[in-house]
């Protein structure tokens, strides 16, 4: 062991080569040697910062921080940042939402969500509201009760002229203290929380604006702001805001956003919008037609993201013109809604086959669509609806027919007889409608039929009634009645309709699309249709409203919590209700009011499960899809979370979380 440890220490130097003579170890060494050298001290230096680095990523983690530039794109311009007119303009909303804070949010996941307000009590007929303390507006000053008052009893007051006001019509509010106010209702409603997803302007800066000077007030464009931002400047021409530069609104109450300029350029048109996407002018941008999708996700720098909305489109059949289930089944059983959402939604959507949406919601209670052709073919033909030689389908209006009159007839009388006679005046009555105006076969020879007869026989005097002498007519079917008769309806022609009808929508490329899709569809099974369309005002103002339409292609949106009533309830058919498909059932009536008052969650589902199935198996329409609300942004945005969401808007809901710049912290 001894003579090993001297061997060892014999190989190890006594004393290492001081500062000034390691300077010339390299001069000892030959050329490959230095090369040598050099490469190993090369290695070790890389392994040395890859090791670090290795060190680094694997102890730290990327997290967001604040400051980065975000730019939004939005097609329109603001005219009214101010949640008292906002709902009717996209831009206005879209603004809004990032300016101003509501009384509580609704998250699909986590239910509603309190954000100025943190307490709601509900006793009966009333809620009593409670905010936080200590909120301000972006000027300073505190956000109380009375701003709570004072923007419900502006947007109920018709002077003021809001959107909001339907919604709040009938509802008391009063100002408890600083901090509460009382809402007092008609009846108790579980739907009344809805509501409180309001957004409320300052009292201190809008009281002593007059209703008239309201929609005129630079307030409207440079408002004091309760929401995560606030307006840093604006850049106008033409009288339009072409830009606005959002800066965090420092009162804000709730989490600071990571972006610290948030910038939103408005633009005119889509195609503006889209060109500016592709010369990266923007960071984001939202389309509405969904077989955009895969072009810009594969063609350009932005990450696609999907959001649902809790709405759906259907082809509403005018149940007072279609009144026919097993029609209404027929085109229903004949449409393929998985195509639809394909071939027209590029997938970016979901087959809905319920108007309680339950894909939306996550009910139990789903609904299988009930895609059939040959079944829809089926009840065509059982019902009369043969094909003609064009391979379009005709209605059988009259049957083809050999009449032969050899009874007399008078009041009274009963059978096959009467019954020819009938149909031989109604045939007559297609070139003169004196003689059997509304007439119908059945098989009764009553006052009506009578008079049609005297009629007959006046209009062929010389014919019926002269020979016997007599001046007017008897309404008795004698021996010249039956020969004039015999004459005239020896043979009655078949006689057909076509099978046709007339879908309405609005003038849009999606819903034109669709509107389309479903004609072809239905031409499989020999059905023809047209496609008639409209402006958005004119189909609302002259369509809608006075309802004069056959069907019509539309949709329907709900809010977080679910109501079917304003769609299906029979006090709806009027020109003010939303019941497009003229449906009347009093079971669904009772069961919508039901829901209405209704508390517990478990005996909601069992409400709205006994709605859905009182309403399908009427086939008052044909419900399609839902449509993704699709939102791009650049793939170095980070913080967005797809969700469901109750409008466009809500995209903005979670903005303090989106981020533009990040940095590494220790684990």
């Amino acid at each position: 062991m001894s003579k090993l440890k001297d061997r060892i220490k014999g190989f190890w130097p006594k004393s290492l080569p001081s500062w000034s003579q390691s300077r010339f170890f390299v001069r000892v060494l030959n050329k490959e040697e230095r090369a040598l050298f050099y490469a190993l001290v090369l290695i070790f230096f890389v392994s040395l910062v890859g090791f670090s680095y290795c060190f680094y990523i694997n102890n730290t983690e990327v997290v967001p921080t604040y400051g980065g530039l975000y730019t939004e794109g939005i097609v329109g311009y603001p005219n009214f940042i101010n949640p008292i007119y906002s709902a009717v303009n996209d831009a206005d909303r879209d603004v809004v939402e990032l300016l101003f804070s509501s009384l509580i949010d609704y998250d699909f996941e986590d239910g509603f969500v309190f954000n100025l307000a943190e307490e709601i009590i509900e006793e009966k007929n009333s809620y009593t509201l409670k905010l936080r303390d200590n909120l301000r507006w972006s000027d300073g000053e505190k956000i109380t009760a009375s701003d709570v008052v004072f923007t419900i009893k502006v947007i109920q007051d018709p002077d003021y002229r809001s959107p909001l006001r339907p919604d709040w019509m009938g509802i008391d509010v009063e100002e408890l203290s600083e901090l509460e106010v009382l809402f007092e209702l008609d009846q108790a409603s579980p739907m009344f929380v809805n509501k409180l997803a309001l957004k409320i302007i300052p009292k201190h800066i809008w009281q002593d604006v007059t209703p008239q000077n309201f929609l005129l007030s630079s307030y409207n464009i440079d408002p004091v702001v309760s929401g995560p931002y606030q307006i840093g400047e604006r850049i106008m021409s033409d009288g339009n805001i072409d830009s606005l530069i959002l800066k965090p609104n420092s009162n804000y109450h709730g989490k600071t956003p990571y972006i610290s300029n948030f910038r939103i350029n408005f633009f005119s048109s889509k195609e503006e919008l889209v060109s500016a996407a592709k010369k990266g002018e923007i960071n984001a941008f939202s389309v509405i037609n969904p077989s955009n999708y895969q072009q810009i996700t594969s063609d350009t720098r932005f990450k696609g993201y999907r959001f649902e909305f809790p709405r759906y489109f259907a082809l509403f059949f005018n149940n007072q013109v279609i009144d026919d289930i097993e029609i209404r089944k027929a085109l229903s059983l004949a449409i393929d809604k998985k195509k639809i959402v394909e071939d027209v939604l590029a997938g970016q959507g979901k087959v809905v086959s319920s108007p309680i949406i339950p894909e939306i919601y996550n009910f139990d209670f789903k609904v299988e669509p009930d895609f059939n052709l040959q079944e829809a073919e089926d009840i065509l033909e059982s019902s009369g609806f043969v094909l003609g030689e064009d391979g379009f389908r005709n209605v059988v209006v009259r049957e083809e027919k050999e009449l032969s009159f050899t009874k007399d007839l008078k009041v009274g009388s009963q059978g096959e007889a009467v019954r020819d006679l009938q149909r031989c005046l109604i045939y007559l009555s297609e070139n003169d409608e004196e003689i059997f105006p509304n007439g119908t076969v059945s098989g009764f020879y009553g006052q009506e039929t009578r008079d049609a007869v005297i009629r007959f026989q006046e209009k062929y005097y010389e014919d019926i009634l002269a020979p016997s002498g007599f001046s007017s007519g008897t309404g008795m079917v004698a021996k010249s009645t039956r020969a004039k008769l015999d004459e005239l309806c020896q043979e009655i022609p078949l006689e057909t309709e076509e099978f046709a009808f007339t879908i309405t929508t609005v003038d849009q490329p999606l819903m034109i699309k669709m509107a389309n899709s479903i004609k072809s569809q239905w031409e499989e099974i020999g059905v023809k249709s047209e496609i008639v369309t409209y402006d958005q005002n004119s189909l609302e103002r002259d369509i809608i409203k006075p309802r004069k339409y056959e069907m019509i292609l539309f949709g329907n949106a709900y809010d977080a919590i679910i109501d079917p009533f304003s769609f299906w309830h029979s006090s709806q058919v009027t020109e003010f209700g939303l019941n497009l498909a003229m449906y009347q059932n009093k079971d669904t009536d009772t069961l919508l009011e039901m829901l209405r008052i209704e508390n517990e969650d478990d005996q909601k589902l069992v409400l709205l499960e006994k709605i859905q199935e009182t309403i399908l198996e009427k086939y008052p329409a044909i419900f399609l899809c839902s449509v993704d609300y699709l939102y791009f942004a650049f793939d170095g945005v980070g913080g967005i979370e797809p969700t469901t969401i109750i409008n466009p808007s809500h995209r903005f809901s979670k903005i303090e979380n989106w981020y533009t710049e990040t940095k590494r912290i220790i684990k």
